[in-house]
């Protein structure tokens, strides 16, 4: 169950992405053998696909200045991506202080031609006390000749520990976009399913587990397409963690520029931050 509380938050603050928006890259031609719908669909899974036009790179951070000297949230995140749209880096950091404890989400990705990979690290300390080994997760999506995800591939376990857990799935589309990714494995006792809902528009609305609820996202897009609104839950030994980001400002090509980040434990308030995003295209508009 670690595993999966972590891999589906590389949704927060990057999380909320699974949008819509195929990006203006280089022509298919000059591209091959990706197409433009997988390009969008290797987004998706990567939680990235919020990025609208030709994206060269984006920087996030959330505002230093807090009041609340009891809690205190902080998030950043850097993409780059390559003319032709391949993500060639990604990192994301996610940390909260609250109630005496530390809680740490450190993710680092990047695709090649034959598989997109990714680390998620995530700890939780009790300040004052020694840090505890983080649990790791290494994801793997496998790549065909033509770029399609086709695997997905992952190895938990506790930093320093020899124990292995590992799961395996199948990726299952519909239209040409990713319908659910069918995983199992030796971190939950069944089988279970991430499945993706999207609009009339073909944007992500949202992301969910099956059959037990263990993360859960929704997504809202304003009148001219973008981002409006993200809200996730996971929930872990009965505690109910919230994430909600509410876009207010955005650029032209309605990318979400500012906002805030509100967190939610159990439905009580947990912080609030402002966060800005800044974008860098392959070609001005």
């Amino acid at each position: 169950m670690k595993k999966l509380t972590v891999i589906c938050s590389v949704l927060p603050l990057a999380l909320f992405s699974a949008v819509f928006a195929l990006p203006s890259y280089a022509a298919e031609t000059d591209c091959q053998p990706m197409s433009e719908q997988t390009r969008l669909n290797h987004m998706r899974m990567m939680g990235l696909s919020y990025l609208n036009g030709p994206v060269k790179s984006s920087s996030m951070v959330t505002d230093s200045d807090q009041q609340d000297s009891d809690v205190r949230i902080f998030s950043a995140s850097n993409v780059t991506l390559s003319p032709c749209g391949q993500i060639t880096h990604y990192d994301f950091i996610r940390r909260s202080m609250q109630y005496g404890m530390t809680f740490d989400i450190q993710v680092a990705g990047a695709e090649t031609a034959d598989a997109i990979s990714m680390e998620y690290r995530f700890s939780s300390d009790e300040v004052g006390r020694k840090k505890e080994r983080p649990t790791i997760s290494r994801i793997i999506l496998l790549k065909d000749a033509q770029q399609v995800i086709t695997g997905y591939r992952t190895e938990n376990f506790i930093e320093g520990n020899s124990t292995i857990l590992t799961e395996n799935g199948a990726v299952e589309y519909r239209d040409g976009n990713i319908h659910s990714v069918v995983i199992d494995g030796e971190v939950l006792a069944k089988p279970y399913s991430m499945n993706f809902e999207y609009d009339s528009a073909g944007r992500v609305t949202r992301i969910y587990t099956t059959p037990t609820l263990l993360s859960n996202y929704h997504f809202t897009y304003n009148e001219k397409g973008g981002l409006d609104k993200g809200t996730e839950r996971t929930e872990s030994i009965g505690v109910v963690t919230g994430n909600d980001i509410q876009c207010t400002e955005w650029d032209t090509y309605q990318n979400c520029t500012a906002g805030l980040w509100l967190r939610h434990i159990n439905g009580e308030p947990a912080g609030e931050v402002p966060f800005r995003t800044t974008y860098e295209y392959y070609s001005d508009k």
